[in-house]
């Protein structure tokens, strides 16, 4: 049963991810491969907090989500100024770039080794450790970020972002409004990302750096495609579909470990699959031409 409950604990992780992602991929249109350093920005910053400061796990997460959003200001400023291909580029060299910090200040993220022993999570005088009590709070977590990122985006505001998505150039007599509008969308996204960067790491109780790679920032990224990107529902069920695909290849391969190493060549040749018959996803959203 906990093994239940750990699935359903990752399908929130991911929840909360892929909703995040979709305001810059979806509404903003812009392709960005960094998702997952602003992950491991909240991860290791919450972690760092907790394991040398002592902080409790509400101020460790708050330090977390602060440090992303301040790591996504230059992000969101450079983003402003590269389209297509650069877009992927840049934030794909992020990504690496943050990685190898990750690697190598040993000092602070424990390098290759990670940050272990993460206490486990605590909300006030509730010590919340079970398998199945955070894999529940999480997932309450997860609805509210939905809800909560479902009520900006199905707003009005959608048609601001949409605007910069389908025409940037249109957008170049409001610079200031549009300059504003990308720094609070990377906030959004980045800080929501950090939260969950934050319950990853007491869940875990154990990060290190190659969780975030580039492995992670494709999961994710295929999540927010599969499922539609710019529709409420599509990052969750684009989710829910990428994370059954490990389950499916074990229970294809009866537990080999060989099959079970095939996970990303079968998630591959899915996204193949779907970009060449339904690129708008499954519940046909924003196609990047």
């Amino acid at each position: 049963m906990n093994y239940v409950f750990h699935i359903l604990f990752l399908l929130g992780i991911y929840v909360i991810l892929t909703v995040s992602l979709d305001i810059l991929v979806g509404h903003l249109g812009l392709l960005v491969l960094c998702h997952s350093a602003f992950f491991a920005v909240g991860a290791y910053v919450s972690a760092y907090a907790m394991l040398n400061a002592g902080w409790p796990f509400v101020m460790a997460a708050c330090l977390g989500v602060l440090a992303t959003v301040m790591f996504s200001i230059p992000v969101a400023l450079t983003a402003m100024r590269l389209r297509g291909d650069a877009i992927v580029l840049g934030s794909f060299s992020l990504l690496l770039i943050t990685v190898d910090l990750l690697k190598n200040l040993r000092g602070i993220t424990g390098g290759l080794d990670g940050l272990r022993d993460i206490p486990p999570m605590r909300l006030g005088v509730w010590s919340i450790t079970s398998i199945p009590a955070q894999a529940i709070f999480v997932v309450l977590v997860a609805v509210v970020c939905w809800l909560s990122i479902g009520r900006i985006t199905c707003s009005a505001q959608r048609y601001f972002l949409h605007a910069l998505r389908d025409d940037p150039h249109a957008a170049v007599g409001l610079r200031a409004f549009s300059a504003s509008l990308y720094l609070r969308s990377f906030a959004l996204a980045s800080g929501v990302a950090g939260l969950a960067g934050a319950f990853y790491a007491t869940y875990m109780t154990y990060i290190n750096p190659n969780v975030f790679g580039a492995d992670q920032a494709i999961t994710l990224t295929t999540m927010v495609l599969i499922g539609g990107a710019s529709k409420p529902l599509g990052p969750i069920l684009g989710a829910a579909v990428v994370l059954s695909i490990p389950e499916f290849v074990r229970t294809l391969g009866g537990g080999s470990a060989e099959v079970g190493a095939m996970n990303y060549a079968v998630m591959g040749i899915v996204l193949i699959l779907f970009a060449a018959f339904r690129p708008r996803g499954i519940l046909g959203g924003y196609e990047f031409k």
